[in-house]
């Protein structure tokens, strides 16, 4: 790569970074969260927060983002500006990470990837606001390229410390968003396909051994967190739970189980799910899909309006959703465990992108939204038509490149993290940010002209 382009690219990245924290910075509900387990550690060096007067050591959210808060305000001192400005900082290093990624796919790839990487607006836009999207990208990034450093699978299975490396890049992912270990299990089906001829005979060791040397590395990482959680709350976790709730607060599984039978898209998580507990439910808001007949229908306003009542879902009620739930997912298995989980794939990817933008994203109908507000009409088209080139360019790549360790390590881990998101209480689509430096380091390298690179011996 030749020195202009860096030298232009990281201040591009800079700026378009910069322009965001400047023009559209965000606090999001989660972002209290953080900053307050952030103040309780600089304060009592301890990680928890205060209840009733008292402070209490919890495991409500991963401590990555809390520490690095911390360090940030310990550093040069209290505001959210700072966090963001070191937050550009890191997606910047990160867009480099993502060239220096795409140039082991394709040696000629690295401009192209970089100019796509510091020109992506969806990372960009993240950097301006306190959430663990840009940490945990950078850190899955750094993960990605230790685990795609060669498209030689036998010089590859051979790199012990290499894969330990990965563990303890992945484990250090995992302190902030709690499933990074995906892009683990990603490597492993890639590494086990590309070996499937031999996987039963001489590669099964090679491959055991591999998998326990990314499970040590991450464990390194890991396991002192749980001894912490061990002492303080009498639990040994290293991973936070998946309700990221307080330990005294009550949880509503039936309720998260019924709404997992019909939502599937980002609106319905912000009028339904992030509601809950905290504001009434307009039942008028309910979509066709959240009942099947209009006995249900009516059994489901009268649940709604119990809810609303309270505010909140008593152990009576919630079991009477989760039996809700049981009967819908019995009555119609294929929509629960296929068409549910497509739709919400569909929509995780299918989405312009403007959440922390002051953009309404409404284009329908498509005449009278755009005479209405041509800016926003014209924001929200230009961001989808964007995130699709993004998306078209990375499934480009995974098809024009397929048959080595490396490509499929990449889409491979697009494609676990997105079942798996699919499983997930809401739809936010920020969760995809981090396969973003897959799709392009795929996209670049495809576009890329052919360059000396590794010949896979397997395939």
């Amino acid at each position: 790569m030749k020195k202009v382009h860096l030298i232009l690219a990281t201040i591009a990245g800079m700026a378009l970074r910069l322009f965001f924290i400047a023009k559209f910075p965000y606090s999001a509900g989660d972002t209290e969260v953080y900053e307050d387990l952030a103040r309780n550690l600089l304060d009592n060096g301890a990680y928890g927060t205060y209840f009733g007067g008292s402070f209490i050591p919890v495991n409500m959210r991963m401590p990555g983002y809390p520490a690095f808060l911390a360090a940030v305000e310990w550093l040069l001192g209290p505001g959210e500006l700072r966090v963001m400005v070191v937050q550009a900082g890191i997606d910047v290093l990160a867009c480099l990470a993502i060239a220096w990624l795409a140039e082991k796919l394709n040696p000629r790839a690295g401009a192209i990837a970089l100019w796509l990487a510091v020109l992506c607006p969806f990372t960009a836009n993240y950097t301006a606001t306190p959430l663990t999207e840009t940490l945990a990208t950078a850190l899955t990034t750094v993960c990605l390229l230790i685990l795609c450093a060669t498209l030689d699978t036998d010089v590859l299975i051979r790199e012990k410390l290499r894969w330990f490396l990965s563990g303890i890049a992945a484990g250090l992912a995992t302190m902030v968003r709690p499933e990074s270990p995906l892009v683990l299990a990603a490597a492993g089906l890639a590494l086990a396909w590309a070996c499937r001829r031999e996987i039963l005979g001489r590669a099964f060791f090679s491959l055991v051994r591999t998998a326990l040397l990314m499970g040590a590395g991450m464990l390194l990482v890991l396991v002192p967190w749980g001894i912490r959680t061990w002492i303080a709350t009498g639990s040994f976790e290293i991973i936070t739970n998946p309700n990221a709730t307080m330990p005294w607060e009550p949880t509503s599984p039936g309720w998260d189980a019924w709404t997992r039978t019909w939502l599937v898209t980002s609106k319905e998580t912000y009028d339904f799910a992030f509601k809950f507990e905290d504001d009434e439910i307009n039942p008028n808001d309910l979509p066709p899909s959240a009942y099947d007949s209009e006995a249900e229908k009516k059994k489901t306003l009268e649940l709604i309006e119990r809810y609303n009542e309270l505010k909140r879902a008593p152990p009576n009620l919630d079991w009477e959703f989760a039996k809700l739930a049981r009967e819908r997912a019995a009555r119609h298995p294929f929509r629960q465990y296929v068409e549910i989980p497509v739709l919400r794939a569909i929509n995780y990817w299918m989405t312009p992108r403007i959440q922390l933008l002051p953009y309404q994203g409404n284009v329908f109908p498509i005449a009278w939204m755009y005479e209405d507000d041509p800016i926003d009409f014209s924001v929200t088209v230009g961001f989808f038509t964007l995130n699709l080139v993004y998306l078209s360019l990375g499934i480009y790549g995974a098809w024009k490149l397929r048959g080595n360790y490396a490509v499929t390590c990449l889409w491979m881990f697009i494609v676990v993290r997105t079942a798996f998101m699919t499983t997930h209480g809401t739809i936010e689509p920020r969760y995809m940010l981090v396969c973003f430096p897959a799709l392009i380091a795929l996209g670049s390298a495809a576009c890329a002209r052919p360059g000396e690179q590794d010949t896979p011996r397997r395939s």
